[in-house]
Formats: C-alpha cells, sequence, structure tokens
C-alpha cells in the first residue's frame, strides 16, 4: 500500500513533577508509585486523555498500556478511543454488537500500523478482547482519514458497502474513485486536483441520499450515515494545507468523540489514547491561536473538571522515528521543565499533578517529538509523566 495512515502530529505536551518522585519499571510499570500516583488522580474522572510525547516512545507506551488496564479493570472505565481508524472500529463494534467474535488481529489491526507493529503494545489487544467479549468495555476510533495500513475493513469492504447504494453505472465510477482516493493512485501527473475532489464529494452526497430512502433498517443506516459524514469531512480536508489540516483533522476527531459520547451515553467512563498534541487542554501551547483549537482543547472546553489531560516527556534517550530509523533526546537543559523536576527525582520515572506544574511557571519543554517549547504547562495539562531516560519502541 502506498499510503499508511496519515498522522499529523503537531507541537509538544508533556509535564512534570515536585512530587512524588517515584519510579517506573519498564517490565512492570503498574506498580510502581509514579503509576499508582497518576492513576489516583485520574480513577474518579469521567475523560482521561492520555497522550505521548511521540508516536516511537517505547517506556510510554507501557506504561500507557498498563493505564489502560487499570483504568478498566480498577476504575471501571468502559469506553476507549484511539487516534486511530474511526471505519474498523465501527466495523468491529458491530461485530461484537451482532454476538460476533472480535478476535485481538481485528483489534490490532484497528489500532493501526502507527503502533501494532511495535512489541510494547502486544498485551493491550488481547486484554481488550477479553473485556469486550464480557462486555464490558466498547472501543472506538477517532480519526476519519482515508487510507489505513493493514486496515481489514476501510480500506476495501467499506467503499463496497457505501457505493452499493448508487445505481450500477454510478456504483463503478464511484467506488473506483474511492479506491484512487484511499491509496493515493490518482493516476496522472496533476494528482488530486480539484475535479477528483468534486467527484468524491459528488459520490458521498448521492450515496447518503440514497441510503435513506433504500436503507429500511435503522441500525445498518446510521451505521453508513456516520461512516459517510466521517468520509465526506477526510475527503474535504484535502483541500487544506498547512496548519489548517491540523486543526481540522481535531475539529473532526472532536466531532467523532462527541458522536461516541451520544453513542455510549454522556457518564461513560472515557478514555482517549492520542499523541501529547492533541490531548493538550490549552492548544496555545504549540502555537495555535485559540485554546480550543485540537481536540484536547476542546474536549476541556465541553467536559471541564470532568476530564483530566496526561501528558509524557523525559530527561534524555531515544525514540522511534520511523520503523528503521531511532533519534537520540537531547539531554533537557537546565532550567527547562524536564532538568529541574528531574534534578531532585532518584527514581526512574516522576509524576507532577497541576498543582506542581503551576509552581514551576512557565518554562521550556520538549512536549511534541522531544522539541523544546516555552509555556505554562499547567494550563495544557493536568499532570505529567517524565521519565529520566525513554527508549525506542521494540519492531515487533
Amino acid at each position: 500500500m502506498r499510503r499508511a495512515l496519515r498522522i499529523f502530529s503537531g507541537l509538544l505536551l508533556a509535564l512534570f513533577c515536585l512530587s512524588p518522585l517515584t519510579a517506573v519499571s519498564a517490565s512492570e510499570p503498574a506498580k510502581q508509585d509514579a503509576f499508582e500516583a497518576a492513576l489516583k488522580d485520574l480513577c474518579d474522572k469521567r475523560v482521561v486523555l492520555l497522550g505521548e510525547n511521540a508516536h516511537g516512545d517505547g517506556r510510554t507506551l507501557e506504561f500507557k498500556v498498563a493505564m489502560v488496564r487499570a483504568l478498566v479493570d480498577r476504575c471501571r472505565f468502559s469506553t476507549i478511543l484511539f487516534e486511530a481508524n474511526h471505519y474498523d472500529f465501527m466495523a468491529l463494534t458491530r461485530t461484537a454488537d451482532q454476538g460476533g467474535r472480535v478476535e485481538p488481529r481485528m483489534i490490532d489491526a484497528a489500532i493501526g500500523g502507527v503502533w501494532n507493529r511495535t512489541r510494547e503494545i502486544q498485551p493491550l489487544a488481547p486484554f481488550l478482547a477479553s473485556r469486550l467479549a464480557a462486555r464490558r468495555i466498547r472501543l472506538g476510533g477517532l480519526d476519519d482519514q482515508l487510507g489505513s495500513y493493514g486496515a481489514l475493513y476501510a480500506n476495501d469492504k467499506l467503499p463496497d458497502e457505501v457505493t452499493g447504494y448508487l445505481p450500477f453505472e454510478r456504483r463503478q465510477v464511484c467506488r473506483e474513485a474511492l479506491r484512487r482516493e484511499i491509496y493515493a493512485d490518482y493516476g496522472s501527473a496533476d494528482g488530486r486536483t480539484g475535479q477528483v475532489q468534486d467527484t468524491l464529494l459528488a459520490c458521498l452526497e448521492e450515496a447518503r441520499s440514497r441510503l435513506a430512502v433504500a436503507e429500511p433498517r435503522k441500525a445498518r443506516r446510521a451505521f453508513y450515515q456516520e461512516a459517510l459524514r466521517a468520509m465526506t469531512r477526510a475527503v474535504r480536508r484535502g483541500a487544506l494545507s498547512g496548519d489548517a489540516i491540523t486543526r481540522d483533522r481535531d475539529a473532526a476527531m472532536y466531532e467523532t468523540y462527541a458522536w461516541y459520547r451520544r453513542t455510549d451515553g454522556e457518564r461513560a467512563k472515557t478514555i482517549v489514547w492520542a499523541a501529547n498534541v492533541h490531548t493538550v487542554r490549552d492548544a496555545r501551547a504549540f502555537g495555535a491561536p485559540a485554546a480550543e483549537d485540537l481536540l484536547g482543547g476542546r474536549i476541556a472546553r465541553r467536559e471541564g473538571g470532568d476530564a483530566f489531560s496526561l501528558g509524557f516527556s523525559a530527561g534524555g534517550g531515544s525514540y522511534r522515528r520511523s520503523r528503521d530509523r531511532t533519534q537520540p533526546i537531547e539531554p533537557a537543559p537546565a532550567g527547562s521543565l524536564e532538568a529541574t523536576l528531574l534534578a531532585s527525582a532518584e527514581a526512574d520515572a516522576i509524576y507532577a499533578d497541576r498543582r506542581q506544574l503551576r509552581a514551576l511557571g512557565k518554562v521550556p519543554a520538549a512536549m511534541s517529538y522531544h522539541k523544546p517549547r516555552t509555556y505554562d504547562w499547567s494550563l495544557g495539562f493536568d499532570g505529567v509523566v517524565v521519565f529520566q531516560q525513554e527508549r525506542p519502541t521494540t519492531n515487533k
């Protein structure tokens, strides 16, 4: 496939501590004090946003896997939403709702190649599959982008199904247009032109109109209405550029988040798994014009004090920049958030709550792909976990 899941990760996130100063073992993160201190703050919230500095941070990923398990089993969280393929998670949920068996490989495929090709996340899918089978959780994806590496549903089955409501001659045209969009196969040097976008939007609108009259089954109609809404927004984003793409993608992820909240019930305890830049409460920390420009800011405005955003950073080490390349993390300089907090810590990792972050004031911190930016990070996060040394994810 020529196109993997497009990930627009933006800028920084992170935060750390003054106390408690506690260790997190890479092999047993859930048994350590930093983990327990963070869990204590998260457990009673209605919405928990788990960030990550870079998608290739191995220790952070282990910590997040353990945290999801604890939030589900110890704190009764029942919905887990990933910065991942909305359509495959919809299909997976449909299978579960109809009494079908959801295999761990199906969950892995929906989570996507950004994470599922790492060893650190391997314990997660079997855990989620078992809790899904017991009807203790629901799963979802927030990302509406078309073209997801390894997707079992979105790349081929979904286009067949939504175009199946069209007349035969239109079905062929629209199926081919969607195939080219999904696989970035535009067939000419001109690439994705305005005409291509107009064709796609016309196809999706026609499918939506015919669905309303041709599909008598309410649940099936609602399923495709949501899929077509998300697909239409993803196609429209193709005409944008620069920062507008990131802001529109986050706005779309928020729309999908709100859809899940309405579907699962406003009081459902929900976990959001995404990058630091998407989970930050105040997007101005990353240079956005308004606090609510990104997903976390929109959720914070909606949920208020019922939401908790947890960021991650490190004082040094390295991370995986791509499957074949690792990137060193520059040692945290004196005066930075990381260096200040880690200076008094003897443990491998520390946790700082919002009060502790506020006491640090406006300081540099490397919160997105470990690049520094100066901000009052207490405005961005409710708490932060900082590792002494991050390490790259391990390829599966």
